[in-house]
């Protein structure tokens, strides 16, 4: 079973920011609680919106009043004529003191053009990948950190190659065991097939449709937002709910894990699934047991949260010993166990043996109910049993 969210800020033609909750201290502090600040911005090959002349330093002041702890850079010139035989990523990371990774993917007038990312702290590990483009190669450069990944990218101008491209993100984020967050100019809107994959696959985190105040500040195609918003993007504190009339109540874990999911708390909601096992939960008491490499202000950000969405001071004891199984296992298990199930069904079993090599990979319940009462029309029942793959 996935547990893992995916999400993305984006606009159509211009770039925009978004700002989560991070458990882990980011190297600059963006409000009363540590945030993970992401953002992307088309710099236009660094000329201004006339593209009569050229501002990088005016550029970089941009993204320094932003403030992003990482940031997806589109349309970025290397050495090229038309830039001076500059290299701009890296003229930018030197003004903001981040680091950067550029991903080439066109020769232009003796240079480079390209896209990449600024950052704040070393990843783990940076991958660049090719994605379809007719009218010009297009590229996604992927940077992991300890509990999230981000990618950054610029689409096609085509729609086809952009549903492409989102399907072979989608299949990276797969192989992460973490959030992953997609930031880019991706040239699209909600109301094309590309945009409706993106929602399908992806949670937005941004407002698309609005301009921030930021976006005066600067001459070239810059929209970062919901940075003004960032009130929005934390918890409330209990006392400004008038009445307590919002305040939630979490009588069990699950009611938790929809709120965190609902209000987008991607990265306390991962730790809460996978670093942690919950030995009793109750509206105001939770007993666990928590991994080693847990992040160290996990229980401050976990009790903060609990109190301001319910208005009342949570309890939080934290046992000794290993962490035991966590609701990420358990749910993998109980899936595992489903498989199993379906697999001895007589019809699954023909087509298991049928196809070597094959194997269950999704069981939908309903649909497993619907077949475990008929099991009559095989040629209705092979269709509720969900991806099952066959192996070269």
């Amino acid at each position: 079973m996935r547990t893992i969210k995916h999400y993305f800020a984006c606009c159509a033609l211009v770039s925009c920011a978004a700002a989560v909750p991070l458990e882990s201290a980011a190297q600059y502090d963006h409000g009363k609680e540590n945030t993970l600040r992401i953002a992307t911005y088309n710099i236009y090959n660094g000329k201004t919106v006339d593209a009569k002349s050229y501002n990088y330093d005016k550029q970089a002041g941009i993204i320094e009043s932003i403030n992003p702890d990482i940031i997806a850079i589109e349309e970025v010139d290397s050495a090229s004529a038309r830039s001076n035989n500059r290299y701009a990523l890296g003229q930018y990371a030197g003004y903001l003191g981040m680091r950067a990774f550029y991903s080439p993917t066109i020769d232009l007038e003796g240079g480079k053009y390209g896209m990449g990312l600024l950052a704040k702290n070393k990843p783990l590990a940076v991958k660049r990948i090719k994605l379809p483009g007719r009218e010009e190669v297009r590229t996604a450069v992927i940077a992991e950190y300890p509990n999230y990944v981000f990618c950054g990218t610029h689409f096609s101008l085509n729609d086809d190659d952009r549903i492409s491209s989102i399907r072979i993100l989608c299949a990276e984020a797969e192989k992460y065991n973490k959030p992953f967050f997609l930031a880019g100019d991706l040239n699209t809107d909600l109301k094309q097939p590309s945009g409706k994959l993106l929602q399908q696959e992806f949670k937005i985190l941004n407002d698309v449709k609005k301009k921030s105040e930021i976006a005066s500040l600067n001459n070239s195609s810059a929209y970062p937002a919901g940075m003004e918003k960032k009130n929005n993007l934390t918890e409330p504190s209990a006392q400004n709910i008038p009445g307590g009339e919002n305040w939630q109540t979490f009588n069990t874990v699950d009611d938790f894990l929809r709120y965190l999911e609902r209000t987008k708390k991607a990265l306390i909601e991962y730790s809460v699934r996978n670093d942690i096992s919950i030995k009793e939960f109750s509206n105001g008491r939770i007993v666990m047991n928590i991994a080693p490499q847990i992040q160290q202000d996990f229980i401050v950000n976990l009790h903060k949260i609990l109190s301001s969405a319910t208005g009342k001071q949570w309890e939080i004891e934290i046992e000794k010993g290993e962490v035991g199984e966590t609701i990420a296992a358990k749910e993998n298990a109980a899936a595992e166990a489903k498989k199993k199930s379906v697999a001895e069904y007589p019809l699954v079993k023909k087509i298991l043996e049928e196809f070597k090599g094959a194997r269950i990979e999704t069981v939908v319940r309903k649909k497993l109910e619907e077949l475990a009462e008929t099991e009559e029309d095989s040629s209705e029942d092979i269709n509720h049993i969900t991806d099952i793959d066959e192996e070269e």
